[in-house]
């Protein structure tokens, strides 16, 4: 059997596009399938998870936990064929593995040198200098790797050519069927308006509250959030409107995403999902879920409403704007199913998982045979 290995030291051991999508479909197609990351480990869905103990909060502690070495460590001592390998923080780690002759892949979930640029990460006359030094230290890394994993980018560019052997383009799209589809909606949700995911300003949620509370709807929120960001949104007098469920479980989304009619996926102008040809995996989830979606108007988004017409783009910043896309399809519930039914056959037909499986598994046929 062929022994694979995915390392992070970032993410969660059940993230939802390291293990639900990649891990778990290599698992299923006959792969000896490892993961190394923070927690403990176990068996779960035929993959393997070394756990390398809890990750402490915030990039510096984990940084000052030498995490990544803990993470590489692990990894080495399974002795895989390939290594996949999914955080900046490992790329020096990954060029090791490859002078070890392994077969190495980095997946690159972001653009990272766009979000280092274009976030608050540095003062910002050192934002140029320091997305500089990123991409110089990437391009080192990278170069004795086999391939680069990054999803669809800004009209098809590889934004990793002439510094990579391969790019593959793989999105997060959702597993077709894991939602249950439309179907009527429950008292639970009348009037109320849902988002799923890391609650962090970036990602609107502080106007989103705003509109909804503009609207007279209620927010169900679902996901991780920074205590100190937390903090702020309850001292907003617009919270009234919130219920926040916590952190759900990946198998709880579905059920979740039942009990709100409209989903909402606001992102702020910042990052890859303003300027890269993908969308937000939310937003294709509620979709899967039978739901109208109010998204941000990236080009993407606008492509999605024009050919589909399961979305309604806004200006994610223009409060009063999100209020009446709120207002909008909570008032015409005809319309908000007709978008609804259009978005599940749109996730049903195209926008899923088996599609970009395959190209996953093509890539490690390639370096397995």
């Amino acid at each position: 059997m062929k022994k694979v290995c995915h390392v992070t030291c970032v993410h969660s051991s059940d993230d939802t596009r390291i293990f639900h999508k990649e891990c778990c479909s290599l698992a299923k197609n006959g792969y000896q399938v490892w993961l190394v990351a923070p927690g403990e480990s176990r068996e779960e869905e035929g993959v393997h998870i070394r756990g390398i103990g809890p990750k402490p909060a915030g990039t510096l502690n984990r940084l000052r936990a030498g995490m990544a070495g803990k993470a590489y460590r692990a990894a080495l001592e399974l002795d895989c064929r390939v290594y996949h390998v999914h955080d900046p923080e490992l790329l020096p780690y990954a060029r090791k593995l490859a002078g070890k002759g392994k077969q190495v892949i980095f997946d690159s979930h972001e653009d990272y040198a766009l979000q280092i640029y274009e976030r608050g990460y540095f003062p910002r006359p050192l934002r140029k200098l320091a997305a500089g030094l990123y991409t110089a230290m990437e391009t080192w890394a990278i170069r004795p790797l086999q391939a680069v994993v990054v999803p669809s980018t800004k009209k098809g560019k590889d934004i990793f050519e002439g510094r990579s052997r391969r790019t593959v383009f793989l999105d997060n799209l959702p597993e077709a069927g894991r939602f249950p589809g439309p179907a009527p909606f429950s008292p639970e949700s009348a009037n109320a308006v849902g988002y799923v995911g890391g609650i962090t300003q970036s990602r609107g949620i502080t106007q989103l509250v705003k509109a909804c509370h503009a609207a007279g709807a209620r927010l169900r929120l679902g996901g991780p959030v920074w205590p100190s960001y937390q903090q702020e949104l309850e001292a907003m007098p617009e919270y009234a409107c919130v219920e926040y469920e916590g952190v759900l479980p990946y198998d709880r989304v579905p059920a979740f995403c039942r009990s709100f009619r409209v989903g909402a996926c606001v992102l702020l102008d910042q990052g890859q999902y303003w300027t890269f040809d993908n969308i937000n995996t939310k937003v294709y989830e509620y979709m899967g879920a039978g739901l109208p979606v109010i998204v941000s108007g990236t080009r993407a988004a606008r492509r999605l409403a024009e050919e589909y017409d399961c979305c309604l783009c806004v200006d994610p910043e223009n409060t009063e704007e999100v209020a009446r896309a709120i207002r909008t399809l909570l008032d015409d519930p005809e319309r908000a199913w007709r978008m609804g039914q259009n978005g599940y056959r749109a996730v049903m037909e195209t926008f899923n998982w088996s599609r970009e499986e395959e190209k996953l598994l093509a890539l490690y046929r390639d370096l397995t045979e």
